[in-house]
C-alpha cells in the first residue's frame, strides 16, 4: 500500500471514529428535547382536558331516599358526619311526613330511623352543641319542637314554640342557645323571635325584629351578631329589602343599612373575610333575580 492510500484509509477511520462517537450524544440532546416536550404537552393539555370534562366527571350517583320526598325537607349534618334527612311532604299537595332518615357518606346509603312525633313540613332542623338536633315548628304543626338524639335514633318532644310558625330561621348562637325569628301561621307574618334554651329545654321570647319576616335568612356574623335579610313584603309575593342585626348580649333587634335589591328565599352566606354574599331569591311573585351583593361592615355594597 503506498503513502497516499493509507493516509487516505487513516482519515476515514478517524471520521468514523467521530461520528459513532457523537451519535451518543445527538440522541441524547433530541430524547431530552422530545422528553421536554412531552412534558410541556403534559403540563398545558391534562388541565385543559380536567376543565373541558368538569360539567359531568365530578357526579356520581349515590343511593336513593328511602321515602319519596318533595318539598319542606330538613338536612341536618350530624357530628358523627350522617346527615339526618326530615319530614318534607311527598308532593306538592301532601301528605305530609313524620319519618326520617340517616344518609351514611361511607356507604352511599340511606336507611330509616326513628320517626317525628309530628308531622312537620318547612320547620328547621339545628345541631346543638351536645350533637342532638333540634327540630322546630313547621306545617301544621306550628308551635311543637323535639330533639333528635342519634345515640337512640329516637325523637322525644321538647318545650313548645311561644308563637308557632314555619317558614323561620333557626341560628345557633355562640352561647349554645337558638335563636328562632320570624315565620308564618295560616293567618299572619311574624316580627317576634324567642331563644331555645337546651339546658332547660324551653323557649322565650326575645327581642321583635323591625317587622314581619318569612322567607328571609338569618346568618351568624363573626361578631356573634345575627344578620336578617330580605324575605317577603308581608303579601306573600313581593320582597323587600330589609335588613335587621340582633345582638344576643342585648336581645335587641336594629335596622342596619337596607340591600341594594329586595329579595327573598336567597341565600345568604358568611365568608373568610367576615362578609355575607346574598344572592338570587324572588324579587316580585314569580320573578327571579340573577344579581349578588356583599354585606360589610356598614352597608350593602356591590
Amino acid at each position: 500500500m503506498d503513502l497516499c492510500s493509507a493516509k487516505q484509509k487513516n482519515e476515514t477511520e478517524k471520521s468514523w471514529n467521530r461520528l459513532l462517537f457523537s451519535l451518543p450524544i445527538r440522541l441524547s440532546i433530541r430524547c431530552a428535547v422530545l422528553i421536554l416536550f412531552l412534558a410541556v404537552a403534559f403540563v398545558i393539555l391534562i388541565p385543559v382536558q380536567r376543565a373541558m370534562s368538569s360539567d359531568s366527571s365530578n357526579w356520581i350517583t349515590t343511593g336513593n331516599l328511602s321515602t319519596l320526598r318533595g318539598g319542606g325537607v330538613d338536612a341536618t349534618l350530624l357530628k358523627n358526619g350522617k346527615v339526618l334527612i326530615s319530614g318534607g311532604m311527598v308532593t306538592g299537595n301532601g301528605p305530609f311526613l313524620s319519618s326520617a332518615e340517616l344518609y351514611d357518606p361511607s356507604s352511599g346509603v340511606f336507611s330509616p330511623t326513628g320517626s317525628m312525633n309530628q308531622i312537620r313540613e318547612t320547620h328547621t332542623g339545628t345541631l346543638l352543641p351536645n350533637g342532638k338536633v333540634l327540630i322546630v315548628g313547621g306545617y301544621p304543626n306550628y308551635s311543637s319542637a323535639e330533639l333528635y338524639d342519634p345515640n337512640t335514633g329516637n325523637f322525644t318532644l321538647t318545650g313548645s314554640l311561644n308563637q308557632g310558625r314555619m317558614g323561620h330561621t333557626a341560628t345557633l348562637l355562640p352561647n349554645g342557645k337558638v335563636l328562632i325569628t320570624g315565620g308564618r301561621d295560616n293567618n299572619s307574618r311574624f316580627s317576634s323571635a324567642e331563644l331555645y334554651d337546651p339546658s332547660t329545654g324551653a323557649f322565650s321570647l326575645t327581642g321583635s325584629m323591625s317587622r314581619a319576616y318569612c322567607a328571609h335568612r338569618a346568618t351568624l356574623l363573626a361578631t356573634g351578631k345575627v344578620l336578617i335579610t330580605g324575605g317577603d313584603n308581608g303579601d306573600g309575593a313581593n320582597a323587600t329589602e330589609s335588613v335587621d342585626l340582633y345582638d344576643p348580649s342585648t336581645g335587641i333587634f336594629t335596622p342596619t343599612g337596607n340591600m341594594l335589591q329586595a329579595r327573598q328565599t336567597h341565600t345568604a352566606t358568611i365568608l373568610a373575610n367576615g362578609k355575607v354574599l346574598v344572592a338570587g331569591g324572588y324579587i316580585n311573585g314569580p320573578l327571579t333575580t340573577n344579581t349578588a351583593e356583599l354585606y360589610g361592615t356598614v352597608k350593602f355594597f356591590v
